[in-house]
């Protein structure tokens, strides 16, 4: 099972939580704009988080 959330600003938000999660894949930038990066939480559930790039 895998979730996914919109946050307003992925890479501080990365910032904040790095070193207390297990990183799947750090922030990069996809190819629709977004900027998003993955984390599994104690359970094994695939957590992705993102935010669009460009929008206000």
């Amino acid at each position: 099972m895998s979730l996914y959330f919109e946050v307003d600003d992925a890479d501080a938000f990365f910032d904040e939580i790095e070193g207390r999660v297990r990183v799947h894949k750090p922030p990069a930038d996809t190819w629709y704009g977004a900027r998003e990066f993955y984390l599994l939480d104690p359970d094994g559930y695939l957590l992705g988080f993102s935010s669009i790039r460009g929008i206000e």
